[in-house]
């Protein structure tokens, strides 16, 4: 039931606050060397701190990634959770040396032209 004695007004477009921040994105791994290694040597991130389980990557001190290794399985497909990581580099030429060590160390990618903008979308190896 739905208590109604409290009026509330909802915007209907929905706007987090300008002091809105996000923090780093956790991703669970079956394989801690081969997530890292993507991680790393394709991405270009850099390991910044090691605790237990935990590898915190990012760039320039600040992390962005980390990976929750020790997961016993991938994750399942088309269940929840997250769908992409987005990376922006600032040059059409950063994107495709980025392509091209993915596909040196035989990462499935998929480039992909959204008109906008471009991507390549690298395959999870965990789901």
């Amino acid at each position: 039931m739905i208590d109604t004695s409290v009026q509330t007004v909802v915007k209907s477009k929905p706007q987090l606050p300008l002091s809105t921040t996000l923090g780093p994105v956790h991703i669970a791994v079956t394989d801690r060397a081969r997530a890292l290694a993507i991680w790393q040597d394709v991405v270009g991130l850099e390991l910044i701190a090691e605790t237990g389980n935990l590898l915190q990557l990012g760039a320039g001190g600040k992390v962005l990634i980390v990976l929750e290794t020790g997961a016993v399985r991938p994750a399942v497909p088309r269940s929840i959770g997250l769908y992409h990581v987005a990376v922006h580099v600032p040059a059409r030429v950063d994107l495709a040396q980025m392509a091209v060590r993915a596909l040196q160390r035989n990462v499935r990618i998929s480039p992909t032209d959204h008109l906008v903008s471009e991507a390549i979308y690298l395959w999870d190896l965990d789901g």
